[in-house]
């Protein structure tokens, strides 16, 4: 009997280290699946956009396309649940209707900005009864000089294309043999901290476009890309760019603009950069401010380093002569999304490839030293365990990277690949996500 209770208490102090040693990682992963907040900014947002209301005060605001069409808030807002719905679109939003079997309206699919103007590119549908699938019927791009919210400011149209007619900006296709349509543009901006920086672009056509040959478009049309500046004064609004901007494939400078697809941009060196990844940013802040008032009285620091993304290399330049990036660091899938704080850099992640069917994603982060990476690292935060590795990060955002990152409101909209059986992944996740220094963790938006 005493042979047993010396065996019991053996088993018992075994069981007492195991659940010691093992007490700060189940804890610490309980201590981040924080409850979540209500839902108030949903659906598959692009882009968090940085606008400047052309009022007196030159106030500014974050805007986005999500459930309600466009959703905006004031840059120095930090709490949750404050984001309006915009009363004044020049269409109405996109619906089905099922009796008469028809599309109405148009989907906001990416909202951009520049120096004064707000741009929506939108997305007419139709039913194509011979794939039985909802195919992009035109591609529209709206602008106005918004000045107020709640007054109509006279939206628009400045580009208009019809899928499959040549000549067209935005270029959409069908495959003659699979059936499925393909988009050969991409629309980007800078999204700089300092308006005067802000320029929206336009790649058109595709290199090495996929079926190219088996298009009512030419193939020599999609294949090699003509590049566009959008401009509401321009005719079309756009305007050609003959000579471009320097541009990144890679970790290196690039001349072979024909065979290659930039997708990004960022304002470095007092000019425009081009990358052929899918994010790009530069550590440019706000100076002399009072955070509570982010208005005409802004000053801004000129960035000196640049990050963009190539597959799952992470890049930088801090050098405005080099050709070639100064270092990299590795994240573990395809880097789909960027934001800058005062210590360290945001890395989303995710194949946002219309071909790709990853469901490999999640986010993570580098701390930085004197703006250089020094390796991606576990968060202090719940970041990693809200926005976990089966969701694709589509944008992120820090409303002021002056900031160290856990005193920063960050914004992160994210979604998924396939149905999310398989990878722990729910619809209502979908959307836009926040953390603000109040609530000390990432929660639903």
């Amino acid at each position: 009997m005493k042979k047993l209770k010396n065996i019991f208490g053996a088993l018992l102090l075994a069981s007492s280290l195991f659940f010691a040693g093992c007490y700060n990682a189940v804890f610490y992963e309980i201590h981040q699946d924080v409850e979540s907040e209500d839902a108030t900014v949903s659906g598959t947002i692009n882009q968090i956009t940085r606008y400047t209301l052309q009022d007196s005060n030159k106030t500014e605001y974050l805007v986005c396309n999500a459930d309600g069409g466009l959703r905006y808030k004031l840059a120095s807002n930090r709490s949750h649940g404050s984001w309006s719905t915009y009363d004044y679109l020049p269409f109405s939003l996109h619906s089905y209707d099922y009796y008469a079997t028809s599309h109405n309206g148009e989907q906001i699919i990416q909202v951009l900005a520049d120096k004064t103007h707000l741009y929506l590119l939108t997305c007419v549908y139709f039913d194509d009864n011979d794939e039985g699938t909802v195919a992009p019927k035109y591609v529209k791009l709206w602008t106005a000089e918004i000045s107020d919210w709640n007054s109509d400011p006279s939206w628009k149209c400045i580009n208009t294309s019809t899928s499959e007619t040549a000549g067209q900006i935005f270029k959409v296709y069908k495959n003659s043999s699979s059936g499925y349509y393909y988009s050969a543009f991409c629309i980007f901006s800078t999204n700089s901290i300092n308006p005067a920086n802000r320029k929206v672009y336009v790649r058109s056509g595709k290199y090495g476009a996929y079926y190219a040959t088996k298009s009512k478009i030419s193939t020599s049309e999609i294949q090699k890309p003509v590049y566009y500046e959008v401009d509401p004064d321009a005719e079309n609004g756009v305007k050609e760019l003959t000579t471009m901007p320097t541009t990144w494939s890679g970790g290196s400078v690039t001349t072979s603009y024909t065979s290659i697809n930039v997708c990004s941009a960022a304002y470095f060196n007092n000019q425009t950069n081009f990358f052929t990844g899918a994010a790009a940013v530069t550590n440019e802040k706000y100076t002399d401010m009072t955070y509570t008032d982010l208005a005409s009285n802004l000053t801004y620091t000129e960035p000196d380093c640049v990050y963009w993304g190539s597959g799952s290399t992470l890049y930088y330049n801090n050098d405005f002569t080099a050709t070639s990036a100064k270092g990299s660091i590795s994240a573990s899938h395809n880097i789909s999304a960027l934001a800058v704080c005062a210590d360290s850099i945001l890395i989303g992640m995710g194949n946002t490839s219309a071909y790709s069917s990853s469901t490999s994603g999640g986010i993570t982060h580098s701390y930085l030293s004197s703006g250089v990476p020094t390796g991606t690292t576990d968060f202090s935060t719940n970041a990693a365990s809200q926005i976990s590795s089966g969701y694709i990060v589509f944008s992120l955002l820090n409303a002021n990277p002056a900031e160290d990152e856990t005193a920063s409101a960050l914004y992160a909209s994210i979604g998924f690949c396939g149905t999310g059986s398989s990878t722990a992944v729910s619809y209502s996740s979908v959307g836009l996500w926040s953390y603000y220094p109040s609530r000390g963790n990432w929660n639903r938006e």
